[in-house]
């Protein structure tokens, strides 16, 4: 059977920290599986799109000879101010270190780990390409185009046209599959569920708590619902008129799949094709967008007068061999 995690137990991750990654060292202190919390999971349901982890950073310094008698380790961990991270559980790497603790104080435990494990623990992770400033630019590569151009986070109603795109004319994606609009993951992988706003003449918009994506991206729903010569996609998650109030939103563009997956007596009437019919203005500038697809522009973050962290060389993984 497949080794378990637990509340408590050790991993390493990548942490981007002064625009840069490094690898870094944190104790599990929660565990999500389908948004709800579990007290273990196996190590091969790590990858599930479902799965999340809760870590506490951990510190590390140069363990003593009373710490490690052996003298087989090179680091221990230890506490330090409270940093708390929730990630996704593919990006999480399990540990299975030395368990230790000091005669003094034996119910107070930390681990005992080697460069040649942590690849030199969380020091600066390098090879040939330059990642710096990638975290700052907040961008993704799309996973459909050859040439994976890099779509900016921030600019919401870019990505949005961008995947609209694929969904009309990328012939690698299928209509039945009813493809997430941020991400472009089958259903149910992603799920949407609207809110009304506040006040008494608020409109729709996306519950953040209930919702679910790969990526994070944050658009004005009411905004985003129109076409307009600036931003020409309608393609937003809407409540399906047939379907509970309590499900799942769908796609404007996969509204009329899910009207023949679900409610077929109901897809050829005029009733409800104003819901995914598109206008030919907005069917020509997608269809322009597509052929402009790999010269999209990624705006890049301003710089700041912050203080910059400053790796010595020493400290640089491309100096250790393991």
């Amino acid at each position: 059977s497949s080794p378990s995690i637990v509340v408590h137990d050790p991993i390493t991750t990548i942490l981007w920290c002064d625009d840069l990654p490094w690898l870094c060292v944190g104790e599990v202190v929660g565990i999500r599986l389908d948004g709800k919390a579990v007290e273990e999971i196996t190590h091969n349901m790590l990858p599930e799109d479902t799965m999340s982890l809760v870590f506490q950073l951990q510190g590390l310094r140069p363990a003593t000879i009373e710490e490690d008698p052996s003298q087989s380790s090179d680091w221990r961990t230890c506490n330090i101010q409270d940093h708390t991270f929730t990630i996704p559980g593919r990006l999480a790497e399990p540990l299975n270190p030395t368990i230790a603790s000091m005669p003094a104080n034996p119910s107070k435990v930390f681990y005992l780990l080697d460069s040649a494990l942590l690849v030199s623990a969380c020091f600066l992770c390098e090879d040939e390409r330059d990642l710096k400033g990638l975290r700052g630019a907040n961008t993704f590569e799309c996973e459909f185009c050859e040439h994976s151009p890099a779509l900016d986070i921030s600019q919401s109603l870019r990505v949005i046209e961008h995947n609209a795109a694929h969904l009309l004319h990328d012939v690698k994606t299928k209509v039945s599959d009813q493809l997430c609009g941020l991400c472009l993951r089958p259903s149910p992988l992603c799920q949407f569920f609207l809110k009304k706003g506040k006040g008494a003449e608020a409109s729709l918009t996306i519950d953040k708590k209930r919702s679910n994506c790969k990526y994070t991206i944050k658009f004005y729903y009411h905004k985003a619902a129109t076409s307009t010569s600036s931003a020409p996609c309608s393609n937003i998650p809407l409540q399906c008129p047939r379907c509970p109030p309590t499900s799942p939103a769908i796609w404007k563009y996969n509204m009329k799949v899910h009207f023949k997956e679900k409610h077929a007596n109901h897809v050829n009437t005029s009733t409800y094709s104003d819901i995914w019919d598109l206008t030919n203005f907005e069917k020509q500038s997608i269809k322009q967008i597509w052929k402009a697809r790999y010269t999209t522009l990624v705006r890049r973050s301003k710089k700041t007068d912050s203080i910059t962290i400053v790796a010595s060389e020493s400290h640089k993984s491309n100096n250790y061999t393991v």
